[in-house]
């Protein structure tokens, strides 16, 4: 009969220290069997007939050291998990402990009990969930599937003679390793190797955190210096003749290369007509699914895609990921915000989707709609996507703040643009519930969705979330999100707050952010607070910040964390801003303001 008892073995040289150990592992225990041995290479021997889910091992020990020990099992037997024990702890003997894959590391003298419970716990998490293997899969995938899914894990690769291993926790790379590099560097050298093994292993305790970026920059900027060297193997003999051509064309504007992916091949057309009546985008081929546009992103290389939701073969969610991994685009999601699919979008955004653009009406104004998407498409192809930051969202605060009816003091404006719309959703998520002004948020997408987004993080948010909504209240320490759709004015009516909107004064965005903002000064007695995020263009209200200088504070997030920092550059070119700050510093001015 086959022995199924889980079995853990405890390697220590010292033969007290041994026995001490063996019997209290052994006592009143049932749930695995404790082996011993008493160096290195009787540990080897054992593991070779037996399966030991757990090694137990003192580094100190004469002949093989338990460091050496470490490397060998992690070679012959990765699947097993390894607490190294010592009490000649340094930061050289835990670091390379660490780097080498060992999943615990323990100082003498410890409590008998503290063992007992690190085994437990190893144990336990060994019994639950499936065992298997997967196949057709590739390094970014695995990768991409731990980060998503917050876990803890640590990942060991090997090429020929070189091996590495990536340390990733509650869904976040947090240091990586080999025999030569540490950090991002080893990162970079581990993805660069393209071909090897790879497994995962039990998570690392205490590993140091040498890597401080998000992981979807970490794959983004991996997948770019693969591109880069692949593209310098295959055309050395064009090095000197590129760099003539490009001396040669400093002074002509670079023509954008758009994709334009719908199942649709009448919006194909319009989506293709509208696009190019902007002088500096051409589209460069259309793509009916998303399959079809991974290979006319591969073969065109364009600088921005305009993405459908839904289609057959590969729909958009499928599509952005792989775009997203394998091959970094500015993606802009251009679909119909349908009852059932809003909660999609904001998927699309959380996966680093530049913008959102509903799909042209002939309901509407065609001229407007294509100024718009002809605009917005142009300014998500600067994006630069290695700024995107991946935001875990809080599963919701335990209690939220009730709404007062206080009319607010303050009012603060917040306008964002394409690459902000993740801004914004962090923003609101964290604010804190001491937050006392009313905070008015104007994204630049459709006004339908506004409402939408405004239920998802009233959700998520300690305080409450409301959409902006014609006539409605405003109070203080409450947030409402707005489109900059919407034509409107803040009024004081019958000792309350209200936003009024007037649907027969459709303006530009930028005109009705500036009918906003004066109205804003003349409801309160303090400075009205204007914060700026990525895309956010306010061009057209310049003049109404400028004649009133004295009446707004501008802050807007540093040019050089966001995705489309162009508007924002302008806008500090002008000395329109008056601060430049990361986003917590913005929550904080917003909550206080």
């Amino acid at each position: 009969m086959q022995d199924t008892q889980i079995k853990v073995l405890l390697v220590e040289d010292d033969h007290a220290m041994r026995d001490v150990l063996h019997k209290a592992l052994s006592q009143h225990n049932e749930s695995y069997q404790c082996l011993v041995a008493k160096d290195g290479n009787e540990a080897l021997e054992i593991l070779s007939s037996h399966a030991v889910s757990l090694v137990i091992s003192d580094v100190m020990m004469p002949g093989m050291s338990g460091l050496t020990l470490l490397k060998k099992i992690r070679e012959k037997h990765p699947n097993t998990d390894v607490v190294l024990m010592t009490g000649y702890g340094s930061e050289r003997v835990r670091e390379e402990a660490q780097t080498s894959g060992c999943n615990l590391f323990l100082e003498k003298p410890f409590r008998i009990t503290e063992l007992q419970r690190c085994i437990s716990e190893f144990l336990q998490r060994r019994s639950g969930g499936f065992d298997g293997t997967l196949s057709g899969i590739v390094l970014t995938d695995l990768i991409q599937m731990c980060c998503m899914a917050t876990l803890s894990t640590s990942i060991r690769v090997t090429n020929g003679q070189e091996t590495g291993f990536i340390h990733i926790h509650k869904g976040e790379i947090v240091h990586a390793g080999t025999d030569t590099t540490q950090g991002e560097q080893a990162f970079y050298s581990i993805m660069s190797w393209g071909k090897g093994k790879f497994e995962t292993l039990a998570p690392v305790h205490g590993v140091p955190k040498s890597i401080h970026s998000n992981w979807h920059s970490l794959l983004m900027e991996a997948a770019r210096q693969e591109d880069e060297k692949q593209q310098l193997e295959e055309l050395p003999e064009q090095k000197d003749q590129v760099a003539v051509d490009e001396d040669e064309d400093k002074s002509a504007p670079p023509v954008r290369k758009i994709l334009v992916v719908d199942d649709s091949l009448v919006m194909c057309n319009a989506l293709s007509e509208i696009i190019e009546s902007h002088s500096s985008m051409e589209v460069v081929s259309v793509a009916r699914n998303g399959e079809e546009a991974l290979t006319m992103m591969a073969l065109h290389k364009p600088d921005c895609i305009t993405l459908d939701v839904n289609m057959p073969v590969m729909g958009g969610s499928t599509a952005l990921k792989h775009i997203m991994i394998k091959d970094p685009c500015p993606v802009v999601i251009i679909s119909n915000v349908a009852s059932d699919g809003w909660r999609n979008i904001m998927d699309f955004i959380m996966l680093g989707a530049a913008d959102f653009l509903a799909k042209p009406k002939r309901a509407k104004d065609m001229d407007d709609q294509r100024q718009t998407i002809a605009s917005r498409v142009f300014a998500a192809s600067q994006a630069k996507l290695e700024r995107f930051k991946r935001t875990r969202l809080p599963a919701g605060p335990a209690s939220q703040k009730q709404p007062a009816q206080i009319l607010p003091k303050k009012i603060s404006l917040v306008c964002s643009g394409a690459g902000g719309h993740w801004e914004l959703i962090s923003l609101v998520s964290s604010m804190p519930q001491t937050a006392q002004s009313c905070m008015v948020f104007f994204q630049a997408m459709p006004s339908e969705f506004s409402r939408r987004l405004a239920t998802f993080l009233n959700e998520k948010s300690a305080l409450p979330v409301f959409p902006l909504s014609d006539g409605a209240p405003l109070l203080a320490g409450c947030c409402y999100i707005g489109s900059s759709e919407q034509t409107g004015v803040f009024l004081r009516e019958n000792d309350s707050l209200i936003w009024k909107e007037d649907a027969s004064q459709q303006q530009e965005p930028g005109e009705a952010l500036a009918l906003a903002l004066k109205s804003a000064t003349a409801v309160t007695n303090e400075r009205v607070v204007l914060g700026l995020l990525s895309g956010a263009d306010i061009d057209e209200a310049a003049q109404t910040i400028e004649n009133d200088r004295g009446k707004f504070f501008v802050v807007s997030r540093r040019p050089q964390d966001c995705m489309v920092p162009s508007p924002l550059e302008k806008a500090i070119a002008a000395g329109l801003v008056d601060m430049q700050e990361d986003l917590d510093s913005i929550r904080s001015i917003l909550a206080d303001s």
